[in-house]
């Protein structure tokens, strides 16, 4: 079991609620050199699930993965839309975010695309 700090993303109404603050991310079946699922939970502060999702790697990704949480984080957190910010070299713990997305009809007037940091997701 891995688990993965991210900074805290609120998505509920009510601030008072507990804020996504970390992936846990669990081996659940295995079929050797051939694939391996990943059970990973987006985890609040109270240490609750607030969404699963399994991710398989297998083919060219099993093959690359060698073992590596590096290289097992980057890719889990580019599947579900994660971007890693931080690597702690002395825990060796990671921080991911979420990144923001920003709907085109909220870009004001006089602002390009290009003006538009290249971590906001842009959604149509």
């Amino acid at each position: 079991m891995l688990y993965v700090d991210i900074e805290p993303v609120q998505v509920y109404l009510d601030d008072a609620m507990p804020r996504l603050t970390s992936l846990r991310i669990t081996p659940e079946d295995i079929m050797f050199n051939e694939k391996i699922d990943f059970n990973v939970e987006v985890m609040t502060s109270g240490r609750s699930v607030y969404k699963s999702q399994i991710v398989i790697f297998d083919g060219e990704l099993y093959k690359k993965w060698k073992g590596s949480d590096q290289y097992l984080v980057d890719i889990i957190c580019q599947m579900l839309g994660y971007v890693e910010k931080d690597r702690d070299s002395k825990t060796g713990k990671f921080s991911v975010y979420e990144p923001p997305t920003l709907l085109v009809e909220d870009i004001p007037s006089d602002m390009s695309v290009e003006d538009i940091p290249s971590d906001v997701n842009i959604d149509v």
